[in-house]
């Protein structure tokens, strides 16, 4: 492949590892009483980031109870299983199956009724009524999109502009769930919150 063919790219690029580890320790320190925690991944992407979350556990001293999902209809039977498993928390892996349409409300509603803090990488979670969210500011990620269209329409050539990392992470926490499930935020989370739903 010659100069320059191949590569008049640019874009953001996601630090999966980075964001499952920092996942991780906002859901210890939220439940330091926790020790053990479920992982539901679906099979089109969660085997990518299983490892990355495995690791975060361990280095917080978190024992995984891993669950696969293949269809919808496996959410019911999955938090079911987390909760006879006697786990503290769930924890949703990346990816659309859990973002998109129904699940991220179903699966709030069923670690709810099951009394499981539970934690998401996927923006609509924490406003289906699961106790929090966390993931790469997405206002940050579209306002750095614009300067990087900016740029380019100024006559810079994409593959001479880095890929970008996120820069500002959001935190949602859901407090009426929090009261549901009789957990008690720290304040240090909750300074740390960039949206509180009262």
């Amino acid at each position: 492949m010659g100069p320059g063919r191949g590569r008049n790219i640019t874009g953001q690029a996601q630090p999966f590892a980075e964001l499952s580890a920092k996942r991780i320790e906002v859901l210890k320190e939220t439940l330091p009483h926790v020790s053990r925690v479920a992982v539901l991944w679906h099979s089109s992407t969660g085997r990518a980031y299983l490892g990355d979350t495995e690791a975060a556990a361990r280095a917080v001293g978190l024992e995984l109870h891993t669950i696969e999902l293949k269809r919808h209809e496996d959410a019911a039977p999955a938090v079911q299983r987390a909760a006879a498993a006697r786990v503290g928390a769930v924890v949703t892996l990346q990816g659309s199956f859990f973002g998109s349409g129904p699940m991220p409300r179903r699966i709030a509603d069923l670690a709810l009724q099951y009394r499981l803090p539970a934690v998401s990488p996927e923006v609509p979670f924490a406003d289906a009524g699961g106790l929090m969210y966390f993931g790469a500011s997405s206002v940050d990620g579209f306002r750095r999109a614009a300067a990087q269209v900016d740029k380019i329409l100024k006559g810079a050539r994409p593959g001479d502009l880095p890929f970008e990392l996120p820069t500002t992470y959001d935190l949602v926490v859901n407090l009426r769930t929090a009261r549901a499930l009789g957990v008690t935020v720290p304040p240090s989370i909750l300074l740390r919150a960039t949206r509180v739903i009262e």
